[in-house]
């Protein structure tokens, strides 16, 4: 029989004897117990492809099928009895295509016998496609046949009682063994989908709200397939140019990448996308927006979203998206403090755990948490035997380990990612066309386990590949690859310490010294039972932070960790502690340390309190020194004015003696507040307040990077104008105005001011322009009175 088959022998590993009795017996070759079928299946379709015999031959990438005609009745059963319909179609050598067989599937869903479905094709393949779809189905057939692959296309056929239903066509071109080329085609009926989808836009259509349905292509396009009334009302444009228009250049440059930001991070991590943007009017205005957006469909070619549109005031978007930002830099935050917690934690156990296998699974459970994974594991190389095994794995509750069922996998399945992390690069794969696409999935091992997204990292020693580690299926933080680059050296060096104990102690100073170069102090103490905490590793960053040398930071904090600690701040750092040993959490602390003159210095310290195997509490500070930023931000506070938010002449005489001086011409607007003492004498000094924040707010308006607002003092604002035009203040203070007539309508008060302005080319004088501007200011309010008079 060997001679007629590919026949692959299974013997176990150590027993010689059965794999040369199996050699001597016409097997090809032999594969070692234990192994995974797809494994087995990978490399009997490999032995199939080198033999000669043309009724077996495959050609790489593309298994050829069988003619129908010859099909056992098993195979044909199985074709008969699949969910959908099935034809199988011939070349001819015009070019047209010849149905030569159709199976039950097919003939149910256009309700029909068999002879009569066939005789329907026969006389024409299209026969009973509605006539509108007939060009896209014979644009994938041709698409197939050009690049066999399978291409899909939406038609309507016509089922004898029911009408027209929608069905999904799917086209494959194959070969048989005489070289005939031929199509299958596959048909899935998705009536009730595409009934689904009409009753969803009617639904949009209803809303009292804009509404667009987005299709986010995977490089990123969007377009519009379908855009509601309310939404056209709205901007005021005309529908057929809306569709043909990209919805992100409608929307405003200023707004454009946050929105793009809020549509990739809805899909990527499948929720609620909302954002505040402006979007051009057929008039050249803008319209602010309120979008809620809501992912309905993902796929690795395009994902569709439902997206409301409801107008807001401009002061609304302006809040919402300050708001927003801040949100983001609270994420942010957030994200910084989790990926310290995540590296505190993984180099502890990589760094000082007692056992290497413990430490190894423990590292990787954290990895798999961090990166909300199925799995995540280790591969080791065998360079002799050219083969990787499997030797540590974590799985999340409920995913099926696959550790024993990938031992001894040969490179010559893996040659993609082997390639690529030889040459220390990663591997981050973020969906199944990715995967199929990339030349990765030899033997479809991957897919076949379910993965969908995939990160691959080198383990590396020296210039050497010893192994990988990764994670299947991450489903956050899959932008922080370099995390799991940063810690392969440590896993690199468990793996090396778990082989050869005297590398252990080698590695371990190596890792001490990049804990050594981490970017802030890090300090690791001893929890004593009497609640005192011994420092046992104090790397060089906290010392220059204390400025003291490291043997005078030991001596220092040799008998309590707390030595340094300010005494107003002790309790707090003491009440963290108890409360860590009791939670386990993170805590981030704002403390005073002593340096080594005797001063204080402010730092930001991230504590988390740990075990190790002996029951010993460890306690971990990661600190960074926050003088820079504390003294920014009281001169930033220092600088502005308390009521209206302005600059104020703090500031004005800093940059009077510093930017000031470089400029080319300088232009100032001097406003003095009309009847602000009528107000506060007969209505209070809060509501004087109140039209001065109402200026200052008109001020604020029409300021920008090159155009400066000031508080001079009481009622007296000024605007100063860095290398412009004379022209422009004029333009300045007719803006200023509208604008106070806006914010004076919006609020109910109303709020005027005199206004004098000048002008100069360098070299100037501020003072001097400041005094001529207020001059000007006091003529125009004489001008007015006597007007008056």
């Amino acid at each position: 029989m060997t001679s007629s088959f590919a026949v692959l022998a299974l013997a176990p590993e150590d027993d010689e004897v059965a794999q040369a009795a199996a050699l001597e017996q016409g097997a090809e070759d032999v594969i070692a117990l234990p192994a995974h079928p797809r494994l087995v299946r990978a490399r009997l379709k490999k032995a199939l492809c080198n033999r000669n015999a043309p009724e077996a031959r495959l050609r790489e990438g593309d298994v050829q099928s069988l003619p129908l005609e010859k099909a056992s009745d098993l195979a044909l059963k199985l074709i008969n009895e699949a969910p959908g319909g099935f034809i199988r179609m011939r070349m001819a050598p015009d070019g047209s295509v010849v149905p030569v067989f159709v199976n039950d599937g097919f003939c149910r869903m256009m309700g029909m016998g068999r002879a009569e479905a066939m005789l329907l094709v026969v006389s024409d393949v299209y026969a009973g496609v509605h006539p509108d779809d007939v060009a896209a189905l014979q644009q994938a057939i041709a698409q197939a046949m050009e690049k066999r692959t399978v291409f899909s296309a939406r038609a309507r056929f016509l089922h004898k009682q029911k009408g027209y239903l929608l069905f999904q066509a799917f086209y494959r071109a194959t070969a048989d063994a005489d070289g005939s080329r031929c199509i299958n085609a596959y048909f899935a009926d998705i009536t009730s989908e595409g009934e689904r989808e009409e009753r969803r836009r009617e639904l949009l259509d209803n809303l009292p709200c804009g509404a667009i349905i987005f299709e986010i292509a995977a490089d990123g396009t969007i377009d519009c397939p379908h855009i509601n009334k309310r939404y056209i009302e709205l901007v005021g444009r005309d529908a057929a140019e809306l569709r043909l228009h990209d919805a992100i250049r409608a929307v405003h440059v200023d707004d454009r990448e946050r929105l793009m930001r809020a549509i990739d991070e809805a899909v990527l991590e499948d929720r609620q996308m909302e954002c505040d943007i402006r979007t051009l009017r057929g008039d050249g205005s803008y319209v602010p927006f309120h979008l809620v957006g809501r992912v309905v469909e993902k796929g690795p070619i395009k994902s569709v979203m439902y997206t409301t549109y409801t107008p807001i005031s401009e002061e609304t978007r302006s809040l919402s998206v300050a708001l927003a930002d801040q949100r983001r830099a609270e994420r942010q935050a957030q994200e910084i403090n989790e990926q310290l917690s995540f590296l505190n934690d993984v180099s502890r156990y990589l760094l000082v755990g007692s056992d290497p296998n413990d430490s190894i699974r423990l590292a990787l459970e954290k990895m798999r948490e961090y990166f909300d994974g199925d799995r995540s594991y280790v591969f080791e190389l065998d360079e002799k035997r050219q083969e990787s095994n499997n030797t540590y794995e974590t799985c999340a509750p409920g995913v099926v380990p696959e550790k024993e069922n990938l031992q001894h996998v040969p490179y010559a399945l893996q040659e993609y990612a082997l390639g690529i992390l030889r040459k220390g690069e990663s591997i981050f794969l973020n969906d199944s066309r990715g995967i199929a696409d990339s030349g990765i999935d030899a033997g479809q091992i991957i897919t076949n386990q379910g993965i969908q997204r995939l990160i691959l990292v080198p383990l590396r020693s020296g210039t050497e590949l010893v192994g990988f580690m990764g994670v299947d299926n991450p489903m956050r933080n899959a932008s922080h690859v370099s995390h799991l680059m940063a810690l392969g050296d440590y896993m690199t060096a468990m793996l090396r310490r778990r082989d050869n104990e005297e590398q252990i102690l080698r590695d371990n100073r190596v890792l001490r010294d990049i804990m050594n170069d981490m970017p802030g102090g890090f300090v690791q103490q001893l929890v004593t039972p009497d609640g005192r905490t011994v420092p046992i590793f104090i790397n060089e960053e906290f010392c220059r932070i204390s400025g003291m040398s490291h043997d005078e930071c030991v001596r220092f904090y040799s008998t309590d960790g707390f030595t340094g600690v300010h005494p107003d701040d002790e309790e707090m750092a003491r009440l963290a502690l108890e409360k860590l040993v009791a939670t386990r959490e993170t805590i981030t602390l704002r403390l005073r340390l002593i340096r080594g003159d005797g001063s204080y210095v402010p730092m930001q310290v991230f504590y988390r309190v740990t075990d190790d195997r002996d029951g010993n509490l460890l306690l971990s500070g990661y600190y960074t020194d926050l003088t820079d930023e504390l003294a920014a931000r009281e001169r930033e506070m220092a600088e502005h004015d308390e009521l209206t938010g302005l600059f104020n002449r703090t500031r004005l005489a800093r940059m009077q003696a510093s930017v000031y001086q470089e400029l080319s011409s300088c232009g100032v607007l001097f406003f003095d507040v009309n009847h602000l003492k009528t107000v506060n004498d007969t209505q209070g000094h809060e509501q004087g307040d109140v039209l001065l924040k109402l200026v200052a707010d008109g001020i604020r308006a029409v300021t920008d990077e090159r155009i400066h607002g000031y508080r001079y003092g009481g009622d007296e604002f000024l605007v100063v104008a860095c290398n412009g035009d004379e022209a422009e203040l004029p333009a300045l203070a007719a803006r200023w105005k509208e604008a106070m007539r806006a914010l004076s309508s919006d609020r109910g008060v109303a709020a005027t001011a005199a206004i004098g302005s000048t002008w100069s080319r360098a070299p100037l004088a501020l003072g001097d322009l400041i005094r001529r501007a207020d001059q000007a200011m006091y003529d125009e309010k004489q001008r007015v009175r006597q007007s008056a008079d």
